[in-house]
């Protein structure tokens, strides 16, 4: 009787059954934050690097007595709440203006960043141009992926880190102060 009433027992059943779930749960749930910090970051990326292409377009980064400096500054500015500026990489190229717009599409050297063979972007200079010049402005992140079982799925590399990178196409407005 007493065997009866053990084997017919329903008690922890849903506890039982919640283990199964628990972990592919927190798996996702660990999985869902990573992406919105890594899209968080690439937001603010983009955002930094419109701004600092903003004093650029406007001519305050070259009327100031550093421009690179100027540009770092606000670009630093806008994304040190998740990224750390030092490992920041830009590029910031003067377009041709005979080409224009039109031939950046011929040009791949232009549209593709010059990564290593690591996969890291190398810098390309700082040239802002000048009064309506046509000016590329580039920045790019190594994003360090914080979970290690997310990290083979989400990187680029055996580092356990993604590149973003953020660009944007300007032309310089005729700024003569």
């Amino acid at each position: 009787m007493k065997q009866k009433n053990y084997i017919h027992n329903n008690d922890g059943a849903t506890a039982v059954e919640f283990a199964f779930f628990a972990i592919p749960f927190v798996f996702i749930l660990i999985g869902m934050i990573e992406i919105g910090m890594m899209s968080t970051a690439a937001t603010l990326l983009q955002g930094g690097t419109d701004e600092a292409g903003r004093l650029i377009r406007t001519g305050q980064a070259q009327n100031s007595g550093d421009p690179q400096a100027a540009f770092e500054d606000e670009l630093c500015a806008t994304v040190g709440l998740l990224i750390n500026c030092d490992d920041l990489v830009y590029e910031v190229i003067e377009i041709d203006e005979d080409d224009g717009f039109s031939g950046a599409a011929a040009n791949i050297v232009l549209l593709q960043p010059a990564l290593d063979e690591d996969g890291n972007m190398e810098a390309g200079g700082f040239d802002p141009g000048n009064e309506n010049s046509l000016v590329l402005v580039r920045a790019a992140y190594r994003y360090p992926l914080m979970t290690p079982f997310v990290a083979p799925f989400l990187s680029d590399g055996t580092d356990g880190k993604r590149l973003l990178i953020a660009t944007t196409i300007i032309q310089n407005e005729p700024y003569d102060f």
